[in-house]
């Protein structure tokens, strides 16, 4: 049964990690001359998910 839980989980990580670093990567093209804040938050949420797909 853990091993049940534990493969829907590592989905569930990758999943969300991937969409955190799309997300990131959208707000980095789409409004880079606009605010430095808005790149930096973008940059980070790519970390974030690039972390969050690593961890396992």
């Amino acid at each position: 049964m853990k091993s049940f839980y534990y493969r829907y989980r590592y989905k569930w990580k990758r999943l969300i990690g991937i969409l955190i670093s799309v997300i990131g990567f959208l707000i980095v093209i789409n409004f880079i001359p606009i605010e430095i804040l808005i790149l930096i938050i973008g940059l980070i949420l790519i970390v974030i998910g690039i972390l969050i797909i690593k961890v396992k």
